[in-house]
């Protein structure tokens, strides 16, 4: 409501629960809303064919993302936002501090239309060689998933379809 966006276009709706769910066209609307699986694999990679935007290599990791270096020295915390380098997309922390929870499209779509949730990305206590966008732990999160201190979310929108002239 604040940014002017017209209830049709909102991505959520009270269920039978009295809990929010996906609308089923909610990819289609222009409102806020979790990303879905793909889209953070996509916003995380940045156009990027190798495992992590920056390369394969794990020699640039401490200036991308938060994770723990040493299996018994585990990070004990998440850290501030943006204070290491963002990927191509400006996206700051895509890999490592928190994971983010996100939408399975295709698991959405139930007669009851509960909200399924997973987690996207990797968090700070993961150890490094297994962080890169395509590490999703692909489980269901209770309680329709709310954010902890090692699952965050990052919002979407989806953007118009620019106009293409004759």
């Amino acid at each position: 409501e604040i940014d002017g966006i017209p209830e049709s276009e909102w991505c959520y709706e009270e269920n039978e629960l009295g809990t929010l769910a996906p609308t089923r066209d909610f990819l289609l609307r222009r409102g806020y809303r979790l990303g879905d699986l793909v889209e953070n694999r996509w916003a995380g990679l940045a156009g990027a064919k190798t495992e992590r935007f920056f390369g394969r290599s794990t020699d640039l990791l401490d200036r991308y993302a938060w994770v723990t270096w040493k299996i018994d020295e585990p990070r004990k915390s998440a850290s501030r936002v943006g204070l290491l380098k963002p990927n191509e997309n400006g996206l700051f922390d895509i890999l490592g501090n928190v994971s983010e929870l996100c939408h399975l499209h295709f698991l959405e779509i139930t007669p009851e239309r509960i909200p399924v949730k997973v987690v996207g990305g990797s968090a700070f206590e993961r150890p490094y060689e297994a962080v890169h966008p395509r590490a999703d732990l692909l489980r269901q999160q209770p309680d329709g998933g709310r954010p902890t201190n090692r699952i965050g979310f990052r919002l979407y929108r989806t953007l118009a379809a620019p106009r293409v002239r004759d």
